[in-house]
């Protein structure tokens, strides 16, 4: 039954979050790459931690 995901999904929401950024002084059109990655500290504290992210954006 579909409802019986429901706990994991809102667990999985409560640990994710989103990051926007805006880079002063680029033009619109202008693709810009993104890397991101855990510390050290933060894969030891976090091991089964999964980043899912883009690998870069169009400014617009």
């Amino acid at each position: 039954m579909p409802t019986d995901d429901f706990p994991d999904l809102l667990a999985r929401l409560r640990s994710s979050y989103s990051l926007w950024v805006l880079p002063p002084g680029v033009k619109p059109g202008t693709v810009r790459r993104i890397t991101v990655e855990l510390t050290e500290d933060a894969k030891k504290r976090h091991p089964g931690a999964e980043i899912q992210a883009r690998k870069g954006y169009v400014v617009r």
